[in-house]
């Protein structure tokens, strides 16, 4: 596949234009000679004949390119702005013609220019009810932009953590993309990701579930535009419980009473080691269709519980419009005092879950309650126990409505009987 650059024929003062393969020739004929009243495809076939000169094909444009152009054209009429969406339609598949056009004549301005314009903005009638593949063309049309103002993909890299894992256990997945200009982008709401060996292990929402003992390679996929090198999560295998000998059999009992043993008390949590994550690296739920655009989950520590004041935010997670999720770190808290998980959005309601914290020292389990059994509150939040149950962090446990629902209770005022939200099983 070549594209052209036509520079006129016979002295003559034709316009300047690189052509893209195309389906539909008037496409071309709009772009090649825009002031012309007809299009002659003998006298354009002459011109490419006398005055062509080849231009090298960008691979990466032209993959992304090319996926715009099938995702548009199977793109039903009614998501086009204007009285008549069919010719709207069209309009926009003229436009980005002329963006490749630009493109390879140098003109990257423009090409961004026409890509931003009303023409593409293919989401503006549907909102929040567009399917998902129009959310995903939209997005696409938008790492275009991102490919031409920073001069192309870098590449993509993979990350998991922990690394390391036991049958059953799971590992949080991201991505990140760098351009050509060095600049970065989290793109692990994008990604399509796959295992191998598939015995090992499966990935759901960017949440890698290990399976069978061994080494995974999970390897991250942007639009089929761009994969990463394999990230490698280690499944080890289970330590076993058996022992390896049979246990020596007892002398039998004298004739003396034994003593009574001990009994022991149910174990009561320590409200002085309140679990803490200053220094978190990323959350994760485990049942990850959790929440809904624009949901999020933040984790606070250093939260002083005077009733205004929130804390220090150290992580946090996102929803998007297709119900995947994202982790994000903020950065680390110095002298963590305790770890609370809150609504990042005003009236999320979030119901029963299990959101998994990991830090560079361990990983807790924290199971949060459901939010819906509680008053309306704008924001609701939970302390976090060693043993991952959760607190309400405020002293009427959310009973009633109020206008700040921000946290009155500190880590250790939380952590007791008369405020436990939900105990860890």
């Amino acid at each position: 596949m070549a594209a052209a650059l036509f520079a006129g024929c016979g002295g003559g003062g034709s316009p300047v234009a690189v052509m893209p393969p195309s389906d539909d020739l008037s496409f071309a004929a709009d772009a090649r000679t825009a002031d012309a009243e007809e299009y002659d495809p003998d006298t354009d076939a002459r011109m490419a004949e006398c005055h062509t000169k080849t231009i090298k094909l960008n691979p990466m444009f032209e993959k992304i390119y090319n996926d715009i152009k099938t995702g548009l054209q199977q793109a039903p009429d009614s998501i086009f702005s204007g009285p008549h969406s069919d010719k709207q339609k069209q309009k926009t598949l003229r436009s980005l013609e002329n963006v490749y056009t630009a493109f390879y004549g140098g003109n990257q301005k423009h090409a961004v220019k026409i890509l931003k314009s009303k023409n593409f903005r293919i989401t503006a009638k549907c909102s929040a009810s567009c399917s998902k593949n129009i959310l995903i063309l939209d997005a696409k049309i938008d790492f275009l932009i991102k490919f031409i103002n920073h001069n192309g993909f870098k590449t993509l890299t993979a990350a998991a953590t922990p690394a390391s894992l036991y049958p059953n256990e799971t590992s949080v997945l991201s991505a990140a993309l760098t351009y050509n200009d060095n600049k970065t982008e989290n793109v692990t709401k994008y990604i399509t990701w796959t295992v191998a060996p598939a015995q090992t292990g499966s990935v759901a929402a960017s949440i890698f579930t290990a399976a069978a003992p061994g080494e995974a390679k999970v390897v991250a996929n942007l639009f089929g535009w761009l994969q990463s090198e394999p990230v490698t999560i280690t499944v080890n295998q289970p330590v076993s419980t058996t022992p390896d000998e049979p246990p020596t059999p007892q002398e039998p009992p004298t004739t003396e009473e034994p003593p009574t043993p001990p009994v022991t008390p149910d174990p009561v949590i320590d409200p002085s080691s309140p679990f803490t994550c200053g220094n978190a690296t990323s959350l994760a739920p485990v049942n990850p269709n959790w929440g809904v655009f624009p949901d999020s989950i933040v984790a606070y520590d250093n939260n002083p519980g005077d009733g205004i004041n929130w804390g220090y935010p150290t992580v946090y997670i996102e929803y998007d419009y297709f119900m995947n999720y994202t982790s994000y770190m903020i950065a680390s808290s110095a002298n963590p005092t305790g770890c609370m998980l809150a609504e990042g959005n005003p009236g999320s309601m979030l119901t029963e879950n299990i959101v998994i914290i990991t830090t560079p020292e361990v990983t807790v389990r924290a199971y949060f309650p459901d939010l819906t059994t509680r008053a309306t509150n704008s924001n609701m939040g939970v302390y976090v126990a060693a043993d991952g149950s959760t607190y309400w962090a405020r002293s009427d446990n959310y009973a009633t409505s109020k206008l700040n629902s921000a946290p009155d209770l500190t880590a250790l005022q939380a952590i007791r009987p008369e405020h436990l939200a939900r105990k860890a099983q």
